[in-house]
């Protein structure tokens, strides 16, 4: 019972950066291939790579400040050429 707080305020928050991203995913030349938990899987080009993950990263965080004002955001992205 204790854990059902964060879970359902992290699918907020999950829901709120996909909404964010939905508006810039033809800006960024970027697909969205999967949601999974608390991962949003983007597909771009190798050159676009990194200042798409730097974006992603901040939309995110904006979306976990929206809900978590006293605890720091932190996301963890990573670029690959696969999804394992």
């Amino acid at each position: 019972m204790l854990n059902t707080p964060f879970q359902g305020t992290a699918a907020d928050v999950l829901k709120y950066a996909l909404g964010i991203l939905s508006d810039r995913l033809t800006e960024l030349d970027a697909q969205l291939v999967g949601c999974i938990h608390d991962e949003i899987i983007l597909e771009v080009d190798a050159n676009k790579a990194d200042y798409v993950a730097e974006e992603l990263a901040k939309i995110m965080e904006k979306a976990g400040s929206l809900y978590l004002e006293r605890v720091p955001i932190v996301v963890d992205v990573k670029i690959d050429d696969h999804w394992s």
